[in-house]
């Protein structure tokens, strides 16, 4: 299964570079809840790549749009079968709220064509233009009653259709007799990924060297959120929007490999990164990755001058 999934993870890469996307590197250690940042000027994905999407979990799902939401890019699973079977091109899947659909679905939709269909509790679904379809009822001076007896719907159904709830395929199909005419809208896989984005559930912080650094980064403006299945161990954004990728590990110079992913990612999205040891270390940079230790840490924070802190050290490197 791992052999299905690194190939498929391999077409991704090829497609995006294809369809003129940036890509981080896949193979950057601790890459779990997300394989790949891609980046184009419409739009930014956090991308998860499953052979079979059965084994999204729920913690991995909430990182995952979690990451997407504070990068601002669609999180997305590619995936290519479930318990069900192989998975059908041109359906939007949905487990624990995100999206997943199968690599052809995704670079049709990235080329401009958007799937109508999704998957969800009962079935599937049709995602309907509800003022078109309220258009071509009223050019065929049909009523909302008429509309509701003639499908068997409530008219109530018909008001909620109107106003953008999608629908069943057997009552589309109903509907698309009735009133001729394209009634499809097309599903944008950004705006839904990121309606459904939520923080992690609430933990208690069990670790007072975490709960203090979560402390001083909000004297320094930023909103800091853990995490516990990527490179970097907390994202924090200031108000205008500027993200520090950190990891806070025991040794620095152990962690050669994980400076190098969390700085490769932070280049990527072209923002900071840093990383802060719980024991004391002469290191300044550890492979292009600003370091610095919790004294120094405080300093700075106290002063609103953490920023200036990542530049000290990249100046250094």
């Amino acid at each position: 299964m791992e052999d299905n999934r690194r190939a498929l993870l391999a077409r991704l890469s090829e497609m995006l570079e294809r369809e003129g996307f940036r890509a981080s590197d896949p193979e950057l250690k601790g890459l779990v809840s997300f394989d790949m940042l891609a980046r184009r000027d419409d739009g930014g994905y956090v991308v998860k790549v499953l052979y079979n999407v059965d084994t999204l979990r729920r913690d991995a799902s909430e990182e995952l749009l979690t990451i997407g939401n504070l990068t601002e890019s669609a999180a997305i699973v590619i995936g290519e079968r479930s318990s069900g079977g192989t998975l059908e091109d041109g359906l939007v899947y949905f487990r624990h709220g995100v999206p997943i659909m199968t690599l052809q679905t995704f670079e049709d939709y990235v080329r401009g064509i958007k799937p109508f269909v999704f998957s969800g509790p009962g079935g599937y679904y049709v995602s309907i233009d509800g003022r078109e379809m309220r258009r071509i009822r009223e050019k065929r001076g049909l009523s909302i009653g008429s509309v509701s007896s003639s499908v068997g719907i409530s008219r109530r159904s018909v008001s909620l259709y109107e106003n953008g709830s999608a629908v069943t395929i057997d009552v589309f199909l109903k509907l698309q007799e009735l009133l001729p005419g394209d009634l499809r809208k097309g599903i944008d896989i950004q705006t839904m990924s990121l309606s459904y984005s939520s923080q992690p559930r609430a933990e208690h912080v069990n670790d007072q060297f975490l709960e203090s650094i979560l402390s001083l980064m909000g004297t320094a403006g930023y909103d800091a959120t853990l995490l516990k299945r990527s490179p970097f161990e907390a994202m924090a954004r200031n108000a205008l929007r500027s993200l520090i990728f950190m990891a806070f590990p025991q040794s620095v110079e152990a962690e050669v490999m994980r400076a190098r992913s969390i700085m490769k990612i932070a280049e990527f999205m072209e923002e900071e990164a840093l990383l802060v040891s719980r024991r004391v270390t002469d290191k300044e940079v550890m492979a292009g990755c600003p370091v610095t230790n919790i004294n120094e840490f405080i300093e700075f924070c106290e002063k609103g001058e953490l920023q200036s802190l990542i530049e000290k050290k990249k100046n250094l490197a």
